[in-house]
């Protein structure tokens, strides 16, 4: 399978952090301070719950490859496990790829690899495969060590509830009886979230929205410190952009390009309204994908702007339960 990664907006948006000077992996913090569960209920490895951490809008929670074990960032915009070629330089690399980071920013080569087994919370998988790139430039971005992003294809046959109040993650592995009619006790009651239908497109979380009126197809990024609309879209659209001037964006290579930067009227995505959210505008040509979908998107949104409270993920129904 030719495997092109979708890179763009894992902390590319990070504003003035971006331009902090490098760090040797010595001088990176090595380890996030977690706080201890808040959990009164048994768990297996089935249904268990992970504590994370916030550093801006990106969530970290502790995951382990074989014998190492350190930060991984949920990334609902990476398609699969990615591993920081920095650490794991010795695993066995086969197949170069082009990492494709999107927006006019310069491609970045990944490695095919192989693991024997990758954890977190009380759920492990085993002989999975994995990318290998260099993500240098997200650990100087937050002076944090990073050990790789965790992508959608380990969390599609999960549901997956992030609660920010109590910063831990409910996962529950759903079984074959459960795919039409597994849910948490939270989601017991439909007044209190709203539930919208996404698509997967090469692994990918992909929403249906509208701007003025009009239909926008964005993806959905867990990494994404920014929405991003693009540049292409109809004038119908961009006049509902009021432009607040420029900044410089950089993905996971060292290339840095500017962009405009501004505010957008409102978003509406199913009856949920977002009303006043800053948006970078650039040219998303690069990030369509590539396989037998072709899918282009239109923007790319975060969860940060969807709740503040809860939300939640059925990868099975691929339903997403926005709390109000």
């Amino acid at each position: 399978m030719n495997f092109r990664l979708f890179l763009v907006i894992i902390f590319s948006f990070c504003g003035n952090l971006c331009a902090a000077g490098e760090y040797s992996p010595d001088m990176l913090i090595q380890s996030l301070k977690i706080e201890p569960l808040q959990n009164d209920s048994k768990e297996d490895s089935v249904s268990f719950l992970v504590p994370f951490s916030k550093i801006g809008s990106l969530i970290i929670l502790k995951g382990k490859v074989d014998t190492q074990e350190g930060n991984f960032i949920l990334d609902t915009g990476c398609p699969k496990l990615l591993l920081n070629l920095t650490y794991f330089r010795h695993y066995n690399q086969t197949n170069t790829e082009t990492a494709r980071q999107g927006i006019g920013t310069s491609d970045v080569e990944a490695f095919q690899t192989s693991i024997d087994q990758f954890s977190f919370g009380n759920y492990a998988f085993t002989n999975i495969d994995a990318e290998l790139t260099d993500l240098g430039n997200i650990e100087n971005s937050r002076g944090l060590k990073v050990l790789g992003l965790i992508g959608i294809s380990l969390l599609k046959g999960f549901e997956m509830i992030i609660d920010y109040n109590l910063n831990q993650i409910h996962f529950h592995k759903i079984g074959k009886k459960e795919m039409s009619n597994y849910p948490h006790s939270m989601l017991h009651n439909p007044n209190e979230f709203i539930t919208i239908p996404f698509n997967l497109y090469e692994n990918r979380i992909v929403i249906e929205a509208a701007i003025a009126s009009k239909k926008v197809r964005l993806l959905l990024d867990s990494g994404s410190e920014s929405t991003i609309i693009s540049s292409k879209l109809p004038d119908k659209i961009l006049d509902k952009i009021t432009i607040v001037g420029r900044t410089q964006v950089s993905g996971i290579g060292s290339k840095r390009i500017d962009v405009l930067r501004g505010n957008l009227k409102s978003l509406q995505i199913g009856n949920h309204a977002i009303n006043e959210i800053p948006v970078l505008v650039a040219n998303l040509e690069k990030s369509c994908l590539s396989g037998q979908f072709g899918v282009c998107f239109d923007g790319v949104i975060g969860l940060d702007y969807l709740s503040v409270k809860r939300i939640a993920f059925n990868f099975i129904t691929r339903k997403i339960y926005i709390w109000k």
